[in-house]
């Protein structure tokens, strides 16, 4: 019964927190003007190409993942990667960064794999889409090499300013006031209550 009752909790308690944290965001919006706006001014069909191409590139991240995956551990089944890649996102929108970790958690529980090693999957992802961006990038400055040509001199201001930012004062003494308060924070929650507590949560999710 206790079981039933912490799995039942699961479900409810991020639902009905979800559906308080969208009535707070959109507390002020104008629905007649929004529903106006879905009459009149809505192309539906792009708005159904456009959910059709965002379901594909989950299910190609899910894809990617399970090859990930498979190396580690074989057979793992594609739903649950895609289910996984689904939480990810989601719990992206409430807490930015955060569907990371609740896709190695879920992950973890559901095939029994080490957070750290499901996290290390996660990075090489990231490592790959830096990669293609920057073939990307690469393709796309040969492909539209007059264009880039043209306008060279404004990229070259913006990249000096952008750049400069990098050799200022102001800079370096920000990163450093960041980093000694990440790791004081760090430090500090490491050895608090409230820090195992999460560690045990995240562990046990």
């Amino acid at each position: 019964m206790k079981y039933r009752l912490i799995q039942l909790l699961k479900i409810v308690v991020p639902l009905i927190i979800g559906f308080g944290l969208i009535c707070w965001i959109y507390r002020d919006m104008q629905w007649s003007v929004v529903s106006n706006i879905l009459k009149t001014d809505v192309s539906y069909s792009w708005f159904i190409a456009v959910i059709i191409f965002s379901f594909l590139g989950h299910v190609f991240r899910a894809l990617r993942w399970q090859m990930l995956l498979n190396t580690i551990k074989p057979n793992i089944p594609f739903l649950k990667t895609l289910n996984a890649v689904f939480i990810n996102y989601g719990v992206n929108l409430l807490l930015p960064r955060m569907g990371e970790v609740s896709r190695c958690a879920t992950m973890r529980k559901c095939e029994s794999l080490s957070f750290p090693t499901l996290f290390g999957t996660l990075v090489g992802e990231r490592f790959i889409d830096v990669i293609t961006v920057g073939l990307l990038t690469i393709a796309a400055v040969f492909i539209q090499y007059d264009y880039f040509a043209r306008n060279i001199d404004d990229f070259t201001h913006q990249a000096d300013d952008f750049v400069g930012m990098f050799f200022s004062f102001q800079f370096y003494l920000a990163l450093l006031l960041v980093a000694f308060s990440l790791f004081f924070i760090f430090r500090y929650l490491r050895n608090s209550r409230f820090g195992k507590k999460a560690m045990h949560l995240i562990n046990n999710f």
